[in-house]
Protein backbone atom coordinates (compact mmCIF):
# COMPACT_ATOMS: atom_id res chain seq x y z
CA UNK A 1 0.00 0.00 0.00
CA UNK A 2 1.45 3.44 -0.67
CA UNK A 3 2.30 5.22 2.14
CA UNK A 4 0.58 8.05 3.66
CA UNK A 5 2.37 11.18 2.69
CA UNK A 6 1.44 13.13 5.38
CA UNK A 7 2.94 10.60 7.73
CA UNK A 8 5.99 12.58 8.97
CA UNK A 9 3.31 15.39 10.28
CA UNK A 10 1.29 12.79 11.80
CA UNK A 11 3.92 11.75 13.64
CA UNK A 12 4.36 15.04 14.94
CA UNK A 13 1.12 15.57 16.01
CA UNK A 14 1.45 12.81 18.21
CA UNK A 15 4.35 13.82 19.68
CA UNK A 16 3.04 16.97 20.36
CA UNK A 17 -0.01 15.52 21.93
CA UNK A 18 2.21 13.02 24.59
CA UNK A 19 4.55 16.43 24.93
CA UNK A 20 1.23 18.38 25.99
CA UNK A 21 0.10 15.15 28.44
CA UNK A 22 3.65 15.23 30.26
CA UNK A 23 3.31 19.11 30.42
CA UNK A 24 0.15 18.78 32.06
CA UNK A 25 1.03 16.10 34.76
CA UNK A 26 3.42 18.36 35.40
CA UNK A 27 1.29 20.84 36.28
CA UNK A 28 -0.95 19.39 37.72
CA UNK A 29 1.97 17.79 40.37
CA UNK A 30 2.81 21.65 40.83
CA UNK A 31 -1.27 22.14 41.73
CA UNK A 32 -1.32 19.51 43.73
CA UNK A 33 2.19 20.17 45.77
CA UNK A 34 0.54 23.86 46.46
CA UNK A 35 -2.41 22.19 47.79
CA UNK A 36 -0.31 19.94 50.31
CA UNK A 37 1.75 23.20 51.27
CA UNK A 38 -1.38 25.66 51.36
CA UNK A 39 -3.22 22.73 53.83
CA UNK A 40 -0.08 22.50 56.17
CA UNK A 41 0.37 26.28 56.22
CA UNK A 42 -3.46 26.18 57.71
CA UNK A 43 -3.44 23.56 59.64
CA UNK A 44 0.28 25.49 61.71
CA UNK A 45 -2.17 28.20 61.81
CA UNK A 46 -4.74 26.58 63.09
CA UNK A 47 -3.01 24.97 65.80
CA UNK A 48 -0.90 27.93 66.78
CA UNK A 49 -4.43 29.97 66.91
CA UNK A 50 -5.67 26.72 69.07
CA UNK A 51 -2.45 27.10 71.07
CA UNK A 52 -3.42 28.80 74.38
CA UNK A 53 -2.41 32.43 74.80
CA UNK A 54 -0.27 34.07 77.33
CA UNK A 55 -0.90 37.59 77.78
CA UNK A 56 2.87 38.14 77.33
CA UNK A 57 3.30 36.95 74.15
CA UNK A 58 -0.16 38.22 72.54
CA UNK A 59 2.30 41.17 70.22
CA UNK A 60 4.46 38.37 68.89
CA UNK A 61 1.44 36.34 68.17
CA UNK A 62 -0.13 38.71 66.43
CA UNK A 63 2.60 39.46 64.17
CA UNK A 64 3.38 35.13 63.92
CA UNK A 65 -0.60 35.19 62.77
CA UNK A 66 -0.45 38.07 60.74
CA UNK A 67 2.82 36.76 58.49
CA UNK A 68 0.96 33.19 58.76
CA UNK A 69 -1.90 34.39 57.21
CA UNK A 70 -0.06 36.20 54.32
CA UNK A 71 2.03 33.73 53.59
CA UNK A 72 -1.62 31.61 53.55
CA UNK A 73 -3.12 33.72 51.26
CA UNK A 74 -0.10 34.12 48.90
CA UNK A 75 0.12 30.26 48.73
CA UNK A 76 -3.87 30.46 47.48
CA UNK A 77 -2.85 33.09 44.84
CA UNK A 78 0.19 30.42 43.89
CA UNK A 79 -2.53 27.45 43.80
CA UNK A 80 -5.19 29.80 41.71
CA UNK A 81 -2.13 30.62 39.21
CA UNK A 82 -1.18 26.88 39.31
CA UNK A 83 -5.13 26.11 38.28
CA UNK A 84 -4.51 28.86 35.62
CA UNK A 85 -1.39 26.84 33.97
CA UNK A 86 -3.46 23.51 34.23
CA UNK A 87 -6.60 24.81 32.78
CA UNK A 88 -4.11 26.42 30.10
CA UNK A 89 -2.20 23.37 29.78
CA UNK A 90 -5.68 21.18 29.18
CA UNK A 91 -6.39 23.34 26.58
CA UNK A 92 -3.41 22.71 24.55
CA UNK A 93 -3.59 19.17 25.46
CA UNK A 94 -7.28 19.02 23.51
CA UNK A 95 -6.22 21.28 21.11
CA UNK A 96 -3.68 18.97 20.29
CA UNK A 97 -5.77 15.95 20.48
CA UNK A 98 -8.08 17.37 17.98
CA UNK A 99 -4.98 18.07 15.49
CA UNK A 100 -4.20 14.10 15.69
CA UNK A 101 -7.36 12.79 15.40
CA UNK A 102 -7.71 15.20 12.28
CA UNK A 103 -4.38 13.71 10.34
CA UNK A 104 -5.42 9.85 11.90
CA UNK A 105 -8.83 10.53 10.35
CA UNK A 106 -7.13 12.00 7.18
CA UNK A 107 -4.98 8.71 7.02
CA UNK A 108 -7.69 6.60 7.58
CA UNK A 109 -9.32 8.04 4.61
CA UNK A 110 -6.67 8.20 2.59
CA UNK A 111 -5.93 4.58 3.08
CA UNK A 112 -9.43 3.55 2.32
CA UNK A 113 -9.43 5.85 -0.89
CA UNK A 114 -6.05 3.52 -1.77
CA UNK A 115 -7.44 0.90 -1.37
CA UNK A 116 -10.41 1.72 -3.38
CA UNK A 117 -8.13 2.97 -5.86
CA UNK A 118 -6.23 -0.50 -6.15
CA UNK A 119 -9.66 -2.07 -6.27
CA UNK A 120 -10.79 -0.22 -8.68
CA UNK A 121 -7.32 -0.86 -10.96
CA UNK A 122 -7.09 -4.29 -10.40
CA UNK A 123 -11.10 -4.99 -11.46
CA UNK A 124 -9.99 -3.07 -14.67
CA UNK A 125 -7.14 -5.27 -15.02
CA UNK A 126 -9.61 -8.63 -14.44
CA UNK A 127 -11.99 -6.95 -16.32
CA UNK A 128 -9.55 -6.38 -19.60
CA UNK A 129 -8.50 -9.88 -19.37
CA UNK A 130 -11.62 -11.41 -19.14
CA UNK A 131 -12.39 -9.05 -22.66
CA UNK A 132 -9.56 -10.72 -24.11
CA UNK A 133 -10.46 -14.25 -23.49
CA UNK A 134 -14.16 -13.62 -24.70
CA UNK A 135 -13.07 -12.46 -27.66
CA UNK A 136 -10.71 -14.89 -28.55
CA UNK A 137 -13.17 -17.57 -27.16
CA UNK A 138 -15.70 -15.83 -29.66
CA UNK A 139 -13.38 -15.73 -32.65
CA UNK A 140 -12.43 -19.49 -31.42
CA UNK A 141 -8.73 -18.89 -31.42
CA UNK A 142 -6.33 -19.87 -28.25
CA UNK A 143 -3.61 -17.44 -28.87
CA UNK A 144 -0.82 -19.77 -29.60
CA UNK A 145 -3.17 -21.92 -32.21
CA UNK A 146 -3.75 -18.44 -33.77
CA UNK A 147 0.04 -17.82 -34.12
CA UNK A 148 0.39 -21.19 -35.57
CA UNK A 149 -2.51 -20.29 -38.17
CA UNK A 150 -1.01 -16.96 -39.16
CA UNK A 151 2.62 -18.69 -39.62
CA UNK A 152 1.53 -21.44 -41.72
CA UNK A 153 -0.22 -20.00 -44.76
CA UNK A 154 3.09 -17.75 -44.84
CA UNK A 155 5.33 -21.11 -44.97
CA UNK A 156 3.14 -22.23 -47.96
CA UNK A 157 4.18 -19.66 -50.47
Amino acid sequence: MAKYPLEQLLDLKQQMERMRQLELALAEQARQNQVLRLRALVEALDAELAAPLDLSQLEDRARFTMAQQRLVSDTRDRLRAKAEVCLEVRTLLLNASVERKKFESHKSNHEEETKREQARVQQAFTDEIAGQQFIRKALGTEPVAFLARRKEPANEN
